[in-house]
C-alpha cells in the first residue's frame, strides 16, 4: 500500500509532483443514463396506454367512419404542431440514414444552448419555464406579512439574495469575521501567518481535528471529507437513519488523477481560482505583507493535495449503494475521531440519536483512508494541509453569497473548467437556490397561484390509474413468462396494494403547517450571507425532525433524492410518486 505523500503527490517540501491515472467513465454518466432510460420507458408505456384508451373510445363512437380519419382533438393538434416544428424537412432525403436529424433537427436549430447552461433539453425547457414563473411569484408582494410566516421568510430570503448593494457592502466582512472569531473558525494560515517573522511553512495556530470540524463542518454547514443526511431504514420504512457518505470534492475524480487534455487544464484552473479568492480575502481583511501571494499559492496547493488524496481513495474504493450498518460509538473508535460528540454541532437536537443508535456508513474504505490523513496532525505539513482544506471548503460553500468580485472569479473558473464562457444572472442563481433550499414553500407558492394545478392533478390521476389498470390486465392475460401462479398472485397482491402520491407532500397545502415547519428558520431583511448561514442552522433542525418524525413529509423527501425525476415507483413504499 502506498504512503499518503505518494498518493497525494508531494515531495519532501510539500510540492505537488504527481498527477494521475487513466480516465475512466464517470459513474455519474452511467447513473444519468439509467435515469434517462427509466423515464423514457415509463413515458412510452404511459403514452401507449393513453393512446390505446383514446383509440378504443374513438372506435366505439365512430364505427362508421373511415379508419384513416384525421384526429383533430386539441391534444392531437398540439402534438402534431410540436412535432412539425421539431422536424428538419431539409434533410428528408436522408431520413433513412439519419432519422434523428430529420425528426429533431428543427428543434436543435431553434433551441440553441443558452450561455448560462451546458446542455439544453425539452424537459430542461419545461423546468426553465416553471422557474421563470416561480421567479415572478417570488417577486410578488408578501400577502402573509407576519414575520413567522413561510411566505415572508422565503420571499425575504430571495429579495436579500438579489440585493446587490447589501451583498457588496457587508458579506465579505461578515465571512472574514467568522474566520477570525476565536469562538468559531479561530483564524486561518492565510491571515495568521502575516505577522512579522511568522513562518510561511507551518501554522501559527494548531487545533485538534475535532475543534476544527465541530465549527466548520457542524456549526457552519461545510461539506468537508464527508456529508450527513437521513436515509430510510433498509428493512423498516417507518424509521430513518443518519447516513455518513463521502463528500466535498470540487471536481470529477478524473480531473485530479488523469493526465489528458481535459483534466490538466481543469486542475490548473482550479488552483488559479483558489489563489485568486485567497488574494481577495486577504485584501478585504487588510492583509498586505510581502508573502501574501506565497501563502495564497500554498493554500491552493494544500487544497488540491487533500482533494486529490480523497479522489484517489474513491477511485480505488468505488462507492456502493449498500451501506454498512454501524453506530457512532463504533466509528468514533475505528477512525479516532469524536463522531459521538460532533452530533451536538450537526443536529439541532442531539438527543434525536444516541451513540448506540444504528447509522449507515457509505464506503468504509474511503473513511478509513480519509481519517488516516486528516487525523495525522502531529505531522506539521499535514496539519497545515488539513487546516487550509477545511477553511477553503467553508469559503467555497458560500462563494455565491459573497460580493461580486468573488462571484466573478467563480464564474471565470467555471468558464475555464467547461471550456467556454457561462453567463448566469443573479436572479437565476437566487431563484435556483430558493427552489433547492425551500421546496415545500415553493410548492405551496406555486400551487396556490396556479389555475392549472388542479387540472394537472386530475390528468396525472387518470394516467396513473390507466397504468395500474393496464398492469393488472397484463398480469392476467399476457404475462405468459410468469408460469409460477404463486409468484403471479404475489405480484397481483402488490399491485392491488400500490398507492399513488400525486402532487406534493400534504404539508405543502397548509399555511399553518408550513409556518411550523420553517419555524426555526430566521431571516433578516438586510444580510444575505447571514441568511444563508441561518438556512444551515434550519437544516440541522430538518435532520433532527427527520429522525424523530420520519413520516412528516409523506416520504416525498425520499422521492426528492432522485435527481431529475418527475415520477418514479419506489419499491420500499410500493408507491408511485408523480409531481403534478
Amino acid at each position: 500500500m502506498r504512503s499518503i505523500p505518494e498518493i497525494i503527490g508531494l515531495d519532501e517540501k510539500g510540492v505537488v509532483v504527481n498527477a494521475g491515472r487513466n480516465r475512466t467513465i464517470s459513474g455519474r454518466v452511467w447513473f444519468g443514463t439509467l435515469i434517462f432510460l427509466g423515464v423514457l420507458s415509463l413515458a412510452l408505456i404511459i403514452t401507449v396506454i393513453v393512446q390505446a384508451r383514446n383509440h378504443a373510445k374513438y372506435d366505439n363512437t365512430n364505427k362508421n367512419k373511415n379508419e384513416n380519419d384525421v384526429c383533430l382533438t386539441q391534444g392531437c393538434i398540439s402534438a402534431a404542431t410540436h412535432q412539425l416544428r421539431s422536424i428538419d424537412s431539409a434533410v428528408s432525403s436522408n431520413l433513412c440514414k439519419d432519422f434523428y436529424t430529420y425528426a429533431c433537427g428543427g428543434w436543435q436549430k431553434t433551441h440553441p444552448i443558452q450561455s448560462f447552461d451546458v446542455e439544453r433539453t425539452i424537459l430542461g425547457d419545461i423546468i426553465d419555464r416553471r422557474d421563470t414563473e416561480i421567479e415572478r411569484l417570488l417577486d410578488s408582494p408578501i400577502i402573509r406579512s407576519n414575520q413567522r410566516s413561510w411566505e415572508y421568510k422565503v420571499k425575504t430570503y430571495y429579495t436579500e439574495c438579489r440585493d446587490d448593494y447589501i451583498r457588496v457592502n457587508n458579506t465579505a466582512s461578515y465571512m472574514i469575521a467568522l474566520i477570525q472569531d476565536p469562538a468559531t473558525v479561530n483564524g486561518w494560515y492565510m491571515f495568521d501567518n502575516s505577522a512579522e517573522n511568522a513562518s510561511q511553512e507551518f501554522l501559527v495556530k494548531n487545533e485538534t481535528l475535532y475543534q476544527q470540524m465541530s465549527h466548520i463542518h457542524g456549526d457552519l454547514g461545510n461539506l468537508a471529507v464527508f456529508g450527513i443526511r437521513t436515509r430510510f431504514d433498509e428493512d423498516d420504512p417507518t424509521i430513518k437513519r443518519l447516513e455518513f457518505y463521502p463528500a466535498a470534492l470540487s471536481m470529477e475524480l478524473s480531473d485530479y488523477l488523469d493526465d489528458d487534455p481535459i483534466s490538466i487544464p481543469r486542475r490548473e484552473a482550479f488552483q488559479i481560482y483558489i489563489t485568486d479568492i485567497m488574494k481577495l480575502l486577504a485584501k478585504d481583511a487588510g492583509i498586505t505583507d510581502m508573502n501574501v501571494e506565497i501563502r495564497a499559492a500554498t493554500v491552493a496547493g494544500d487544497v488540491f493535495s487533500v482533494e486529490r488524496f480523497l479522489a484517489d481513495s474513491l477511485r480505488r474504493n468505488p462507492t456502493s449503494s449498500v451501506p454498512r450498518t454501524t453506530n457512532l460509538q463504533e466509528i468514533s473508535t475505528q477512525f479516532s475521531f469524536e463522531f459521538d460528540q460532533i452530533m451536538r454541532h450537526e443536529l439541532d437536537d442531539p438527543d434525536a440519536i444516541s451513540i448506540l443508535t444504528p447509522i449507515y456508513l457509505t464506503n468504509n474504505m474511503y473513511f478509513t483512508d480519509a481519517f488516516e490523513l486528516v487525523t495525522d496532525l502531529e505531522n506539521p505539513l499535514f496539519a497545515r494541509m488539513v487546516h487550509n482544506y477545511l477553511r477553503w471548503r467553508l469559503v467555497a460553500t458560500y462563494i455565491n453569497d459573497l460580493p461580486y468580485n468573488y462571484v466573478h472569479k467563480h464564474r471565470e473558473y467555471l468558464s475555464a473548467y467547461y471550456g467556454y464562457t457561462l453567463h448566469s444572472t443573479n436572479e437565476d442563481y437566487c431563484t435556483r437556490e430558493v427552489i433547492r433550499r425551500f421546496p415545500f414553500a415553493i410548492q405551496r407558492l406555486y400551487t396556490m397561484n396556479s389555475a392549472i394545478y388542479s387540472n394537472a392533478t386530475t390528468t396525472v390521476e387518470t394516467v396513473s390509474n390507466e397504468l395500474i389498470k393496464s398492469f393488472k390486465t397484463y398480469l392476467d392475460k399476457n404475462a405468459k413468462w410468469m408460469v409460477d401462479e404463486q409468484t403471479k398472485n404475489m405480484a397481483k397482491e402488490k399491485l392491488n396494494a400500490l398507492t399513488t402520491a400525486i402532487g406534493y407532500a400534504s404539508i405543502a397545502s397548509d399555511d399553518a403547517s408550513l409556518d411550523d415547519y420553517y419555524d426555526k428558520f430566521f431571516v433578516a431583511n438586510d444580510a444575505h450571507l447571514q441568511n444563508s448561514y441561518s438556512y444551515h442552522l434550519f437544516h440541522r433542525s430538518v435532520l433532527s425532525n427527520a429522525l424523530k418524525n420520519p413520516n412528516l413529509l409523506d416520504h416525498w423527501d425520499f422521492f426528492e433524492t432522485r435527481p431529475s425525476r418527475l415520477f418514479e415507483y419506489i419499491a420500499i413504499f410500493n408507491r408511485l410518486f408523480v409531481v403534478a
